[in-house]
This record gives C-alpha cells, sequence and structure tokens, in this order.
C-alpha cells in the first residue's frame, strides 16, 4: 500500500499506535531519575499509584492499536471492493 493512498490517514494513525505501544513495552525512563543518579524514595501508595496508572496507559494503546487495526482494515476493504468490476 503507498503513503498516498486513500487509505494513508489510517495507516498513519496504525503507526503512531504501534510505535506508542513499542514505547510503553520498552518502558519510558522513570521521571523521577536526575542527572547525579540519585533516585527519590519512592512511598508504598505512589508505587501502588503508578503501577496502576502504567497498566491503564497500556490498555489505552492497545485500544488504539486494535482501533487502528479495524479501521485500517474497513479501508481496504472499502477499496477492494470499489476496484472490483461489477456484473
Amino acid at each position: 500500500m503507498t503513503r498516498n493512498g486513500p487509505c494513508a490517514v489510517r495507516q498513519a494513525e496504525l503507526d503512531r499506535a504501534l510505535a506508542e505501544l513499542k514505547r510503553l513495552e520498552h518502558g519510558a525512563p522513570a521521571p523521577n531519575d536526575d542527572l547525579t543518579g540519585n533516585r527519590s524514595p519512592t512511598m508504598g501508595g505512589d508505587l501502588g499509584s503508578r503501577f496502576y496508572e502504567t497498566i491503564g496507559r497500556r490498555e489505552a494503546a492497545h485500544r488504539r492499536y486494535r482501533t487502528a487495526v479495524r479501521d485500517l482494515a474497513e479501508c481496504l476493504r472499502q477499496q477492494r471492493h470499489l476496484s472490483e468490476p461489477q456484473a
């Protein structure tokens, strides 16, 4: 499929969703890392909320990816249907 085709926007959205998913799987750097290498201590409640935030972001990224795949597949199906000769 070409990048200039009728489904290019959906392909671009799929690419962005996949990049986000890969970024989350590899783990983003911790926000409390500083240049000296010292880290502030993590409180128990803070750790739990970070865990749930991370899970929520991953689930949202998976939903975005699945939606992008469905949208692209539907666009490609419609394009194929339009290009078929009518009997």
